[in-house]
């Protein structure tokens, strides 16, 4: 009926049928939904002069009863564009307003309106009429007298310890604050639900009106056939105001179904779901917002949940009476078990059902930890997810909100967590205090562990910790103090295999495997506690340590070992292809023998990257030493009746370039036998001996440094034979009284001042003896031929006697042509006539490994170890079993590269070769001269070159195809960088000391290769790289494990096992290098424009 006064259309079209609920379980549901009509005329009316007024008005009551909210369910809903139906509750208070743009939608429920009854107002200016809207039936939740009392409790973890969210509001400010961000969702399934019912619990994260909440709430299930309405700041006016019942306590609808799903992660894997408001009806910034931390959760940290239990009022769980909570307050703790339960957390804050997506928050930095997910609690316990988890997951998919990640705070708590039991941490976390792994407690971390500063690590007697690629370092920039490892040596507690049961008389052990990283620590990993009194400390030495693939960065010193507490107790531990960089200590070993390194590389280390003190080591095959102060420092003090072994025949020489000093032997008043051979020296001193050493020094090359040698005092036995000295001032410098010291057998050549230099006070005695050689002796000592005295006497050294035995005639000394350690081969010559031999070495035997020398019969033992090492580890084979396997399947990779390296005739044999001539190439040695020395040396060779098959045609042809390039200057070969064209070997090469780093660029039809000194700037190899040139680098400690940066255009490479597997293709390489990790034999082909131009075998070590 029309009001002619002021066009209010009051109340109208109510049909008398009022139906019964569609659910009949009565009072086990929420609330009911009655089938009553209401509808506006069709049309609605029109504005009369087009200013905005009310055009229709009308409210819903329900006669009789009393809601806790009504919504209505409009059967069909059309309005003008520019008016808008105003939902309002008893109070006359805009809840809702919608538009056109729900037109499209078809039938659908409005929000749930709190109170008795809700009305609707139609308001616009538009004159033309449109149908309105149609409702078919009511929905209304029941009031608190209707309601079910709680008839569970299986969450609740003794008594029920939650609150009233207003409660905290004065005494948790900071609490009731971050409360604010927490909503109660509503969903409406028709059919299934009857009407609107609270759902699970859902929060603000970050700063762009994103929610996230469980998984398993299923909001997208609910999009796509019901409806979602978010309900924010649903709470009591006061803590006395009860709200513990469903849908009680009224808050603020901020959306409706109009929502963005991001991302959804359903059980059993991380259990969220992320959505967006792209258009809330309220300004979400008053209600603030909450981030992650970065590491996430801290087990033993207090938490506690802002949530909706139960659908109710929020109310929060700040206190804890379970048993497993002693301080009164819930706690995190770890969920241990199999996938995918070991990603989840204990706690024992009370939740029930739908506190599901309730945040965990810290109560010490109120940034979120976890996501609450499960109940179990009183029988077991309540479980979420480890937010960083969360957080990895969207940043791995480029979908994490802005401002959802705090950087940590960094303060160290009083507490310690405590690790009895195998445990495995295989995602980002963050530790406040200590950590201490108890006897046969296991940890191990697979991922990122930032520890705070001052905090250790504790690795207990029958402990183990593991660090398996994990990455142990500080929050901030201030170095945490390290691991600290007991040992049990007076309990003859020490133990061989790193990987095999222990027990609380064993030693605790440290493992480091596969990139595992030390970072920022004091001390990386000690032996010694010194946390305990000075008495008990012995007993407690002797940790075990075993380091494979490992990695100390940045860290005071990286590892402090102490000796067992009994005698002849062998030090078991042993570092494998580790790296130690950016240290002001490496290694220190005070009077502990038997630790082993292998194949490590030390670099920018301030001080001694590895040495001790009375302590008898091995380093040898292939370890490296750049930029370090000294490469291996030993002092001796006492009478050792083990020797130091730096170097080993047989085995990769180790390297010791740029840096002060590559071996520096000190003894007072005592002995210290020390053995180095087979090493390679590029450094100011390469090995410097002071004091009364026992020193057996050969098979070694020093090369371009101050002084290759010097000996102070030695006094007693000190032997240096079959050495090289290459290109140094001084090759050695006696100084004093060195009377025991013998040189025989050792060549010199390209000294600045003088080979050998005696120098000392007056009165001093000594004896050094020279051998010249000739042939009578296989071979002597060869010097610099001319320009500079091969011994220099100082003024004051005339108490000094030496000799120097000449041969009858006088024998020419030059470099061996052969691949590897030229002092080695040296030491190995068979010619009376050279000081060295283009043989080549033999492999070393071994009494349970003798490789073959066959190549194909070779390639069959190495698959069929590499076979037998997979199956031993897949069936937990011992671990000794593994290690002998291995060492077999290093010396039997070594011995193919060796015959890869080394032919009959000509000693670099690698062919690279293809179906096209003009890409036939052969790598070849040449000095340092002119290029036109370097032509006429090249023509003579190849003119007497035998022709020995396919093979030494093709190097042939492709000795002619490289010398017409230099004839007809096509490239240059860059005389002044000193490049030379070798043989790509798993040995750095002694010439010069260059690294193997080879360059191979397509330029027409011609490759060019090339190999630059160490100091080629990298603005030229940037500049080599935008020529489009392929960039292979092998690393020099890692032996051939080839770094591929770049591929010309049109190219297209690939890499097979022998069997013909492809593992790799990348074509148009720029940026992204790729790595052969892995042990082996592989196939690298280059193919250009359908033809292969390259393609040689790689042996990986």
């Amino acid at each position: 009926m029309r009001n002619s006064t002021n066009h209010v259309f009051s109340l109208f079209f109510l049909f008398a049928f009022i139906g019964y609920s569609m659910n009949t379980n009565g009072q086990d549901s929420f609330g009911e939904v009655l089938e009553l009509r209401y509808e506006t005329p069709h049309p609605y009316p029109a504005s009369k002069g087009g200013v905005c007024e009310i055009l229709w008005t009308q409210q819903v009551m329900l006669e009789n009863v009393n809601s806790s909210y009504v919504s209505v369910h409009f059967e069909k809903f059309e309005l003008q564009k520019g008016d808008k139906l105003f939902v309002k509750n008893s109070r006359g208070e805009v809840k809702w307003t919608y538009d056109d743009s729900y037109n499209a939608r078809g039938s659908f429920w409005s929000i749930p309106v709190f109170g008795p009854s809700l009305q609707l107002e139609i308001w616009g200016t538009n004159q033309q009429q449109t149908f309105g809207y149609s409702i078919d039936k009511v929905s209304r939740g029941f009031s608190e007298e209707e309601s079910n009392p709680r008839t569970t409790e299986s969450s609740i973890c003794n008594q029920d310890d939650t609150q009233e969210a207003k409660c905290y509001q004065n005494s948790e400010p900071n609490v009731y604050t971050k409360s604010k961000t927490v909503a109660r969702l509503w969903r409406n399934v028709p059919g299934q639900t009857d009407g609107w019912e609270p759902g699970c619990t859902a929060w603000l994260f970050g700063s762009e009106g994103h929610m996230i909440t469980a998984g398993h709430c299923d909001i997208q299930w609910f999009l796509a056939n019901g409806q979602i309405a978010v309900e924010i700041m649903a709470e009591g006016d006061s803590c006395e105001q009860s709200c513990e019942v469903e849908g009680a306590c009224e808050g603020t609808i901020i959306a409706d179904d109009i929502l963005v799903v991001e991302e959804v992660d359903m059980e059993p894997i991380l259990d969220y779901t992320l959505f967006h408001i792209p258009n809330p009806n309220e300004d979400l910034t008053q209600f603030g917002y909450l981030t992650a931390r970065e590491g996430g959760a801290v087990f033993g940290e207090r938490v506690y949940l802002p949530q909706h239990p139960l659908g109710y009022g929020k109310r929060i769980a700040v206190t804890s009476d379970s048993p497993n909570d002693p301080f009164g307050y819930p706690e995190l703790s770890e969920l241990s078990g199999g996938n995918p339960n070991e990603q989840r957390l204990r706690h024992y804050a009370d939740t029930e059902s739908r506190s599901s997506g309730s945040p965990i928050i810290s109560y010490s930095d109120q940034y979120v930890v976890a996501i609450h997910t499960n109940g179990g609690c009183p029988e077991n316990s309540n479980r979420g997810y480890n937010i960083q988890l969360v957080v990895d997951d969207l940043i791995s998919k480029n979908k994490l909100p802005e401002d959802a990640l705090a950087e940590i705070p960094c303060e160290k708590s009083l507490g310690s967590l405590i690790v009895d039991s195998p445990i495995t941490w295989d995602y980002m976390r963050w530790v406040k205090g200590d950590i201490i792994v108890e006897p046969e407690g296991e940890l191990k971390i697979l991922h990122t562990v930032f520890l705070t500063p001052g905090s250790k690590i504790y690795v207990k007697r029958g402990a183990k910790l593991i660090i398996d690629g994990g990455l142990l370092t500080s929050c901030d920039g201030e170095r945490w103090e390290g691991i600290v490892i007991e040992g049990a040596s007076k309990l003859s507690g020490q133990i061989n295999d790193p990987f095999g049961p222990t027990n609380a008389s064993y030693s605790g052990t440290v493992v480091v495997i596969n990139d595992g990283n030390i970072d920022n620590a004091v001390n990386g990993i000690t032996t010694e506690n010194r946390h305990i009194p000075w008495a008990q400390r012995k007993a407690y030495r002797g940790g075990l340590i075993y380091c494979d693939h490992a990695n100390f960065t940045n860290c005071d010193r990286a590892v402090e070992i102490y000796p067992y507490g009994t005698a002849n107790n062998l030090d078991k531990s042993s570092f494998h292809r580790t790296e130690f960089r950016d240290l002001r200590l490496g290694v220190t070993n005070w009077a502990s023998d038997g630790i082993t390194f292998t194949q490590c590389q030390f670099e920018n280390i301030e001080g001694s990257a590895t040495g001790g003190w009375d302590a008898a080591i091995n380093v040898y095959d292939g370890n490296t030493f750049v930029n370090v102060g000294i490469g291996v420092d030993l002092h001796g003090t006492t009478l050792k009746t083990l020797s130091s072994q730096i170097g080993l025949e047989g085995y990769d020489p180790n390297l010791f370039h740029s840096g002060e000093n590559g071996v520096w032997l000190t003894s007072v008043n005592n002995f210290q036998e020390t053995v180095i051979e087979n090493n390679i020296f590029e450094m100011d001193f390469g090995v410097f001996a002071e004091g009364q050493n026992l020193l057996l020094c050969r098979n070694n090359d020093f090369n371009n440094g101050a002084f290759g040698v010097r000996a102070h005092d030695t006094e007693n036995r000190v032997e240096f034979s079959y050495n090289s000295f290459i290109g140094n001032n001084t090759g050695i410098i006696a100084i004093n009284n060195n009377s025991g010291l013998n040189f025989e057998d050792n060549c010199m050549d390209g000294s600045s001042y003088e080979d050998v230099w005696i120098y000392g006070d007056e009165g001093s005695e000594g004896l050094i003896n020279f051998n010249q050689g000739g042939p009578a002796f296989s071979a002597g000592n060869c010097f610099t031929k001319m320009g500079i005295p091969e011994i220099y006497t100082d003024g004051n050294t005339q108490n000094f006697e030496y000799y120097v035995e000449l041969g009858t005639p006088e024998l020419d000394c030059h470099y061996p042509e052969a691949e590897g350690n030229f002092a080695l081969q040296f030491s190995q010559a068979t010619s009376d006539e050279d000081c060295g031999s283009d043989g080549g070495i033999p492999p070393p035997p071994t009494e349970d490994c003798i490789p073959t020398r066959s190549e194909q019969t070779l390639l069959i033992e190495i698959q069929n170890l590499d076979l037998e090492i997979s199956q031993l580890k897949n069936n937990n084979g011992s671990f000794s079993e593994i290690n002998s396997k291995e060492r077999c399947l290093d010396l039997s990779l070594r011995v193919l590269a060796e015959i890869y390296s080394i032919s009959e005739n000509y000693p670099a044999s690698n062919l690279y070769f293809s179906t096209r001539p003009e890409f036939q190439m052969r790598l070849i040695p040449f000095s340092n001269k002119t290029q036109n020395e370097e032509l006429v040396e090249a023509r003579s060779y190849l003119n007497n070159l035998i022709i020995d098959g396919q093979i030494e045609a093709n190097v042939k042809t492709a000795l002619n195809v490289y010398l017409d390039f230099l004839e007809n200057d096509q490239f240059n070969l860059g005389i002044s960088d000193q490049l030379f064209l070798e043989s790509m070997g798993a040995n750095p090469s002694p010439l010069n000391g260059y690294l193997r780093s080879i360059y191979y660029g397509l330029t027409g039809s011609k490759i060019e290769l090339a190999l630059p000194s160490r100091n080629r700037s990298q603005k030229e190899v940037e500049s080599h790289q935008e020529k489009n040139a392929i960039s292979i680098f092998p690393n020099p400690v890692i032996n051939n494990r080839f770094n591929i940066i770049g591929v010309p255009a049109g190219t297209k490479l690939q890499i097979f096992d022998l069997n013909g597997r492809k593992l790799l293709t990348q074509e148009e390489i720029r940026d992204n290098p790729i790595s052969l990790k892995s042990k082996g034999v592989f196939i690298l082909r280059l193919s250009w424009q359908g033809d292969i131009i390259f393609q040689d075998k790689l042996v990986n070590l």
